[in-house]
């Protein structure tokens, strides 16, 4: 009967130690449990922090890109106004250059019912004067400058004797 009894205490001894060891094992199996969830939850923290931050870069990269799109926008009107307006300049300056060359350069100056005209005009290389300047009241013409070599010296004189005339009180107005 002792021995029945070793025995049986050896089989207890057996079976907490079994239960001791399986609750250790179970402790462990949780611990472990709760090690790979929170670590899954730190990794989908990690990857949604990664997501934001994605789309926070997709976003500064689609308005970078807009911004670029605008300067250039900006840069192509701004070139079209710098074109335009060379445009308008080159034909302005072949106006007056047309104007020069051609020979006539009318300025009319009014006072009342009074009319005075004052006139540049250029004559062809074949002439002994290659400029005149011509005022014209009701009285008549009368060449007031002439020039054999400078073109210049006519159109000078015909603008100071306009500016002369607008002193005098005149309105006058190149025609």
């Amino acid at each position: 009967m002792k021995k029945l009894m070793m025995l049986m205490m050896m089989a207890g001894l057996l079976g907490m130690s079994a239960c001791a060891s399986n609750e250790a094992n179970m402790e462990a199996a949780e611990s472990d449990a709760e090690m790979a969830s929170e670590k899954a939850e730190a990794s989908v923290d990690d990857a949604k922090a990664s997501a934001e931050e994605a789309e926070a870069e997709a976003e500064a990269a689609a308005a970078a890109a807009k911004a670029e799109a605008d300067a250039a926008e900006a840069k192509a009107e701004a070139d079209k106004a710098m074109a335009d307006a060379e445009a308008s300049s080159e034909s302005a300056m072949a106006a007056e250059a047309a104007a020069d060359s051609s020979g006539d350069k009318v300025t009319v100056c009014k006072n009342g019912d009074q009319v005075r005209t004052i006139s540049l005009i250029y004559n062809d290389e074949g002439s002994e004067k290659i400029c005149q300047v011509d005022y014209e009241k009701a009285s008549g013409v009368q060449t007031l400058w002439t020039a054999i070599m400078d073109r210049d010296y006519c159109r000078e004189k015909a603008e100071e004797f306009v500016q002369k005339q607008e002193g005098w009180g005149w309105d006058c107005a190149v025609q």
